[in-house]
């Protein structure tokens, strides 16, 4: 089904409005300025440096953030695959076992759900992040939501390598200046997958403990990568508003090209 869907879309999902064949003019223009006013500018003509490329692997935001991913998807991943086999070793029936899978998920459901918009709006992710990781140790509830919010509302718009750095776990501007801070995330992330995979072994059975021990271990990795990304926005706030960035000297016109490395901006914590 997948497969099926992608035949349709990749000609209907375009990199930029500009590029649409059947928008009309207004429509295009329509569509960019939204997009400006969430984003900025589309970048379309951009063309980077194979140096500001490597400068990508110097942003402590994206290492931090996508081991921060990481830690999380291995115990995250492993719930979803291995949840049924676990409960239905506690002897349930097939039919009761499914039942019994779904209010853990219901109940990560309805947390994510109010706790997302409560950090948005106290703008602070790391106090809701790391009690929802203390929950996580006692039941494996994920808080990937909030994780990937932060992690995308702190890279922020209109860098030479646009803001897919943090957003391409799901959504990214497919364009060449953007694959290597896509791929480099989504690749480290996605090797929870293949970890996940064999942490619950049914020679384990019925008591699991080597999974259980290694989604606890990864949990408290991203716990410390969650406190090392929260000290590390403070010092970046404190140097722009001592004026210690490299960037103070620009003009407003450059300062707003930079998205988050506008001196004027400051992450949330």
């Amino acid at each position: 089904m997948t497969v099926g869907c992608f035949a349709v879309v990749f000609f209907l999902i375009l990199n930029f409005p500009e590029e649409s064949r059947w928008m009309f003019d207004d429509g295009k223009a329509f569509v960019k300025a939204r997009l400006a006013e969430d984003t900025g500018d589309s970048q379309l003509d951009a063309h980077p440096t194979w140096g500001e490329v490597l400068g990508v692997l110097k942003d402590f935001k994206l290492i931090l953030g996508s081991l921060t991913y990481f830690g999380l998807l291995v115990p995250g991943a492993g719930y979803a695959y291995f949840a049924p086999t676990i409960i239905r070793s506690l002897g349930y029936s097939p039919v009761m076992t499914q039942l019994y899978s779904v209010p853990p998920s219901a109940a990560t459901f309805a947390l994510s759900i109010a706790a997302a918009p409560a950090s948005d709006y106290h703008k602070r992710k790391y106090i809701f992040i790391l009690p929802l990781l203390l929950i996580s140790v006692i039941g494996i509830i994920a808080t990937l939501p909030i994780i990937l919010c932060w992690f995308s509302v702190v890279s922020q718009r209109q860098r030479p390598l646009p803001i897919s750095s943090s957003g391409a776990f799901f959504n990214s501007r497919w364009t060449p200046e953007a694959q290597c801070r896509y791929r480099l995330p989504n690749r480290l992330c996605n090797c929870g997958g293949p970890i996940a995979t064999f942490s619950f072994l049914a020679s384990d059975a019925p008591k699991y403990v080597k999974g259980y021990a290694l989604s606890l271990g990864f949990m408290c990795f991203t716990a410390i990568c969650c406190t090392l990304y929260f000290f590390a926005l403070i010092s970046e706030n404190r140097k722009r508003a001592k004026g210690l960035s490299e960037h103070s000297g620009k003009s407003e016109e450059e300062k707003a090209k930079l998205g988050d490395l506008n001196p004027d901006y400051r992450y949330m914590r």
